[in-house]
């Protein structure tokens, strides 16, 4: 139940993490944002949602309960951060190069990541929910997430070259 709630949680914060960072990536390289519209964030929070929805879906499904967090550590937490960083940058209409995206991006999912893993920590420590059964765990989440981020990245940066440069 405590999973459950907390995974409907993390679906949400991806979404509403589409904001600070839609803000964040031109002011950290110096410019203005472009204003968002309406149909712009809709369709950007829309599929961030329908996305965290369908992968937490599917890793709940999986008869395996250890490669169903992998494959949600990977596509949910990875993959998907980089993409709602992709979406960010792409509605902010940030002038950076594919590399500035990529690195920067790359930091930001990594660290949010690790403050996951801090989250399950203090968490287990105080509802006594075993988010994971030995440090091990936390280390094979991290790695996951690692790996959904270097997917990711050959998904969306070639994508981000595309609409990334001409704006």
């Amino acid at each position: 139940m405590v999973g459950d709630i907390y995974l409907v949680f993390l679906g949400i914060a991806m979404g509403v993490a589409y904001l600070p960072l839609h803000w964040l990536f031109p002011y950290f390289f110096g410019q203005v944002p472009h204003p968002l519209g309406r149909r712009q964030v809709f369709r950007s929070v829309g599929t961030i949602l329908l996305a965290a929805l369908v992968l937490f879906a599917l890793s709940t499904i999986m008869p395996d309960q250890d490669l169903g967090n992998r494959f949600l550590h990977t596509f949910g937490g990875g993959f998907l951060a980089f993409g709602v960083c992709f979406f960010a940058a792409r509605d902010s209409r940030v002038h950076i190069g594919t590399f500035q995206f990529f690195f920067f991006s790359v930091l930001l999912v990594l660290a949010l990541g690790i403050a996951n893993e801090l989250v399950e920590f203090v968490l287990q420590l105080y509802t006594g929910f075993p988010f994971a059964p030995s440090i091990l765990d936390t280390w094979l989440d991290l790695t996951s997430n690692l790996v959904g981020v270097l997917l990711a990245s050959m998904y969306f940066v070639p994508r981000y070259k595309k609409v990334g440069l001409r704006q």
